[in-house]
């Protein structure tokens, strides 16, 4: 297993620190996108922060078979930073809204996080 307390915490601070920094010191993104990615990071570092100790884990191998996703995704919006067309705005923030969704849903049914 990987980690432990302090690694959750370790994580969820940097998630927070992206989150902080993408709205504050991204400018030349549009308004919705750096909402959406604001939106995602902070999910992601309050639930490292909340997160009890797993009862499983993926350890090294489902890290480094996520990595490749991880990349692509921060590359496509690394491109994208180029010009956001209305569309794509739209279509991005209602991903970012469904992901959230689909997590609070998830939280709710799932007694052991």
């Amino acid at each position: 297993m990987i980690g432990g307390r302090a690694f959750d915490v370790a994580l969820g601070l940097s998630a927070l620190s992206w989150a902080a920094l993408g709205f504050f010191r991204v400018e030349h993104r549009p308004l919705s996108v750096r909402v959406a990615l604001a939106g995602l990071n902070l999910l992601v570092g309050l639930l490292f922060l909340a997160r009890r100790e797993p009862h499983a884990s993926g350890g090294w191998r489902a890290i480094l078979a996520a990595l490749p996703s991880m990349l692509l995704g921060a590359s496509a919006v690394r491109v994208a930073d180029a010009g956001w067309p209305l569309c794509a705005q739209i279509v991005f923030g209602l991903g970012a809204a469904c992901a959230g969704v689909s997590r609070a849903i998830h939280h709710c049914f799932d007694a052991r996080i």
